[in-house]
Parts: structure tokens; C-alpha cells; sequence
């Protein structure tokens, strides 16, 4: 016995030494909840279409490789320092045209913040003298370094060591890409998501006082004459020429101009060049309130990236709404490996697969991440497109799903303030009033369909649901202990959705940390009807039969400790429809 007390003490013992932390929950795991561990992650970090190369190797051996491998190479380097008041929603109403100004002088308090501090790193680091062109965020923690072809040297390697190792630093992050690439997301359909006939019963439902960016591999085409009559801003710099693109065109039709899902919605239009903090901070200096990016150009599908938790930054403090396509790597041409495309893999990002018009997922499209999180969120029908003025061409993939997707939020949006304020109010409402699919079959441990998600987006339910869709933080730590309890009336022999969402704090950091959320749907007396349990995801979904008609619980419990200082921002939404409500109808 003593003998077998000695081994358990030498093991523990060494994984404590080799750098591994176990976290044990309580011994009495609730049903879908995985035992977690992690490893020291090192703060050089290479994300690159070479996968050998590792922090450890001689920096000459790295700059050769780095640029053999690429036409360029962008370094993110993220700092120890974070900005903590994003908006909470008001108790009083406000109009669109208030909540706007609202959004407006928050965005700038982040920038001075940002700007000022992420300025004087800058200086402290010395990251001007590396050679390379600066770009520094203003609305997150993160300073970028630009590189030409072959410009790399042992020199900044050692640099690049150096500053990873320093305190003030969280990771620094080597990236490369190639500039030639086909980056188009295409192969989809504009199908039915119950905008029509709901909006031609409502017109005053358009997108007015909404701002939805379109960023893409070029610029819309100001020309096209169902642009005629929309209020768009193309952004136009002297250093860059931006270039009118056909794929970025059509994205931006199915949102808006004449044809689009929400005609009178202001497009901001910016083209993408191997940054994506300069457009996506030039689209919020111009007030979007939700951005739209259908395309990918990262070699690095399926993982948490640097550009992923850039974005789910710019989510939790700014205001915005992401929307993001979630890829056609099923596609024979994209090694067929069903990969969500990175950034859209970030937390705080709604993204978006692709159906037919009945609701089967479309083969192509992408839903498999390297890291446990529920992908995509939702779904939308997009199955080869015609849009005026392109001689009859066809256009198609996951990128207009997810134009779909935005500018259904644009109606939302407009519908309620509350939505502009609090955008993360969307990622539950529009995962609780989805349409189920008929298709769905394999769900993981957060009740999303593997494949489809939350089911089909459907706009008439989405903009109508606004009373049952509730926003509130968390800004203690109650391990264990239910945060909130809401009452209400169900009616029996009809289907229920409830969704939780949150917001993921990247707390000086881009190593995951979210906290753990349960969700409970309950009677009176306390007996537990329904729950959704994982571990990792930032949602919960609850889909179920109500009984008979009466009152219930929605409970949302704490499971785990909280995983940062940070005030959590969540959100739930809960909808009810005939059971054989589906797709397929």
C-alpha cells in the first residue's frame, strides 16, 4: 500500500514539474461535462503554413522558413492590458437615433484608451525600429507588424524572442499568407427565411438608421444600379487602391440596395489587404453596427487564431455585431475537411453555414473546429443565386448565408434599440427563434446540431421575439449557484427553444477563458424538465415539448468558478412554436 502511495505522489508530482495543470471539478461530473487539461502555452507562437516551425529552432533557420513559405508575414503582438466598460443596456427605452450617439461616444472613450496606451507600448517596446510597417489598433490590445516578401531576418526573430519574454506582453504572434489567393467563399442560394412575407406586411421594416459593413476581398460596385438608391461610404484611401469585386458586390446586394433583405440600410464598404484591424476599425470609426465578412484569407482553418480573438475583442467592447461565413471546405477544391475558416472561428463571432431550401445542410459547407465550441451558430438556405446586371451567373457558398444573416439583423436592429446597444442580445435571440431543421440529427453537448447549429434563421420570429429576449451580467463569482431565475408562462403541447449566450472575455489574453454556464428549464416544484450542460461553449440550447400549459423556470447556474475579473455580459431568449414547425415546410 505504502509502495502504491509513493508512485501516486511521483506522478503527481511530475506532472507538476512538466508544466501541467489539472483542473478536477467535483467528483460528481453532471452528465456532458469533460474533465480539462492544460498545458503552458508558449508566447511565440507561429501560425503559419509551416507547421515545423517552433519557437525553439535558431532564428536564421526561422526567417528562411518564414519566407520561403510567404509572400508576407504579419506579427499581432498582444499586450497585457484590457478596456472594461462596454455598454449595459438601459433601464429606460431609447430610439435608434440615441442609441446610435450611445455607441458613438463609447467606441470613443475605447479609442482614446487604446490609442494612448497601445501607443506608448509601441515606444517601450520598440517596435518602430523593427523594419516594418506599425499598425496599431485602436480598439483593441493588439499592435501589428507588416512585412514585404523575404524581408525577414535573424535579427527580428531574436526581437520578436525577446518581446515574448516580456511582462507587459501576453503573445506575440508570427503569421503568414499569401496575397495571390482565391479567397471567395462562393456556392450558395437566397432562399426562404421568412423575410417575405412578414416584411411585405410590414414595410416600415427596411434597415433605416442602420449601419452594416461589408468587408470583403474588394469593394462594391457604387455603379450597379440596384445601388442607385442606397446610402453607402466606399472607403477610398490615397495609399490603397481599392478594387471593385463582383464577389463583395453581390454580398452586399443580398444585404442591401434595392434587392436586398434590408434596402435602406447605410452599406460601409472596405476592401481587405493582408490587415484585418485597419478595415474593421475604419468600419467602426464610421458607426457599423454590424460587420459582414464572408471571405477568409488565413491558412490556419478550424483553430482559435490571433485574428479570431482580435475580433472577439472588438466584439465584447465596441457595440458591433460580427456576422461571419462559415466556410466551404467541403468543397472538392478545399480538401474537403469541413473546417470552419478562420477569424470566423472566434467565440463572439455569429457564424453562419449554408442549407437548401428545405433546410438540408449543403455538403460544402464548413462545421468542424480543432477546439471544443458549438460552430456554426446558425444556419441560413443559399443555394445558387441571380442577382440583375451579372448575364445570368450564379453565385453561391456560405458567404451569402451569412449576408442573410446580416441583414436580418439590420431588421432586428432596427425593431429595437436595445439590439444596437447590446448586440450580443442577437446571439441568443436569433439562435432561439431559428426554424429547426427536420435534418438534424447529431447534436453536441450545448444542444447545437453539428452541422446546422442552432437550425435556420428566420427573420419574422427574430424581429418579433424582442419581448423574450433578456440581457444581463454577472459580475460575481458564484460557483455553483443558479444567477438567475426567470418565471415564465409556456404553453402546453408546443415546442420551446431557450438559448443562453455570453460574451467571452479575453481577459489580457487569447487563451480561452469561458466561463462555465449551465442551463436548466424547470417546473414550479423544482423538478428539472430540461438542461444543456458543455463545458466550453459560450451557449446553451434547451429545445423541448411543454407539457401542459403553466408557469416554469428558466435557471442559468454558475457550474465552474468565473474565469476572469471581467464582468460577464450575457444574454437568453426563449421562443415557442407548433412542434412540427421545420424547415422543410
Amino acid at each position: 500500500m505504502r509502495k502504491f502511495l509513493s508512485n501516486v505522489l511521483i506522478i503527481i508530482s511530475l506532472l507538476f514539474i512538466s508544466g501541467y495543470k489539472v483542473e478536477i471539478k467535483n467528483n460528481a461530473l453532471p452528465f456532458g461535462k469533460e474533465m480539462i487539461l492544460e498545458e503552458e502555452e508558449e508566447k511565440l507562437v507561429f501560425e503559419t503554413s509551416d507547421s515545423a516551425i517552433q519557437a525553439e529552432s535558431a532564428s536564421g533557420e526561422i526567417a528562411d522558413k518564414l519566407n520561403d513559405v510567404s509572400d508576407y508575414v504579419s506579427v499581432a503582438v498582444e499586450l497585457d492590458d484590457w478596456f472594461d466598460e462596454a455598454i449595459e443596456e438601459p433601464d429606460y427605452p431609447v430610439s435608434v437615433e440615441e442609441a446610435q450617439k450611445i455607441v458613438k461616444e463609447h467606441r470613443e472613450k475605447v479609442k482614446a484608451h487604446y490609442t494612448k496606451e497601445n501607443e506608448r507600448m509601441v515606444r517601450e517596446l520598440g517596435l518602430g525600429f523593427l523594419e516594418a510597417e506599425v499598425e496599431i489598433s485602436r480598439y483593441t490590445n493588439f499592435v501589428f507588424l507588416n512585412y514585404g516578401d523575404k524581408a525577414l531576418s535573424d535579427f527580428h526573430i531574436d526581437r520578436f524572442k525577446t518581446i515574448s519574454r516580456n511582462n507587459r506582453v501576453n503573445k506575440v504572434y508570427v503569421r503568414s499568407g499569401q496575397l495571390k489567393r482565391d479567397r471567395h467563399e462562393l456556392h450558395c442560394a437566397k432562399l426562404k427565411t421568412y423575410v417575405e412575407p412578414f416584411v411585405l406586411n410590414h414595410p416600415e421594416y427596411d434597415g433605416s438608421g442602420i449601419s452594416v459593413g461589408v468587408f470583403d476581398v474588394g469593394i462594391i460596385d457604387k455603379n450597379h444600379p440596384s445601388f442607385a438608391d442606397t446610402d453607402y461610404l466606399i472607403r477610398d484611401e490615397w495609399w490603397y487602391p481599392e478594387t471593385v469585386h463582383e464577389h463583395a458586390t453581390t454580398v452586399g446586394l443580398t444585404i442591401a440596395g434595392d434587392i436586398g433583405i434590408a434596402p435602406r440600410a447605410r452599406l460601409l464598404s472596405v476592401e481587405h489587404f493582408i490587415s484585418w484591424s485597419g478595415p474593421i476599425e475604419w468600419l467602426l470609426d464610421h458607426g457599423a453596427n454590424i460587420i459582414n465578412i464572408s471571405f477568409t484569407d488565413r491558412a490556419t482553418p478550424g483553430t482559435y487564431t490571433s485574428d479570431a480573438a482580435y475580433l472577439d475583442y472588438v466584439v465584447r467592447n465596441n457595440s458591433v455585431l460580427i456576422v461571419g461565413s462559415a466556410g466551404n471546405r467541403g468543397s472538392p477544391d478545399k480538401g474537403r475537411d469541413h473546417k470552419v475558416t478562420s477569424p470566423k472561428t472566434g467565440f463572439n463571432v455569429i457564424t453562419v453555414g449554408a442549407t437548401n431550401w428545405h433546410g438540408y445542410p449543403l455538403g460544402y459547407s464548413s462545421h468542424i473546429t480543432d477546439f471544443l465550441i458549438s460552430k456554426p451558430n446558425l444556419s441560413a438556405p443559399a443555394e445558387l443565386i441571380r442577382f440583375p446586371d451579372f448575364n445570368g451567373k450564379e453565385f453561391g457558398g456560405t458567404s451569402y448565408a451569412a449576408a442573410i444573416v446580416s441583414g436580418i439583423s439590420a431588421l432586428v436592429m432596427q425593431s429595437d434599440s436595445r439590439y444596437i446597444l447590446v448586440p450580443h442580445l442577437l446571439g441568443a435571440n436569433l439562435a432561439a427563434t431559428a426554424t429547426p431543421s427536420r435534418f438534424a440529427s447529431t447534436y453536441d453537448s450545448s444542444g447545437y446540431e453539428s452541422v446546422l447549429g442552432a437550425g435556420i434563421v428566420n427573420c419574422e420570429l427574430a424581429v418579433t421575439n424582442k419581448y423574450r429576449t433578456i440581457c444581463f451580467y454577472n459580475n460575481t463569482d458564484k460557483q455553483g449557484q443558479v444567477i438567475l431565475s426567470r418565471k415564465v408562462k409556456l404553453e402546453g403541447n408546443k415546442r420551446v427553444k431557450i438559448v443562453f449566450y455570453s460574451l467571452v472575455n479575453s481577459d489580457k489574453s487569447t487563451n480561452i477563458k469561458t466561463t462555465d454556464y449551465d442551463l436548466y428549464l424547470k417546473t414550479e416544484s423544482g423538478y428539472t424538465l430540461a438542461m444543456s450542460l458543455s463545458s466550453y461553449s459560450n451557449t446553451e440550447l434547451i429545445d423541448y415539448v411543454i407539457p401542459t400549459t403553466g408557469y416554469y423556470y428558466i435557471e442559468i447556474v454558475q457550474y465552474g468558478s468565473k474565469k476572469t475579473s471581467l464582468k460577464d455580459y450575457c444574454a437568453y431568449s426563449y421562443c415557442q412554436f407548433d412542434p412540427g414547425f421545420d424547415s422543410w415546410g
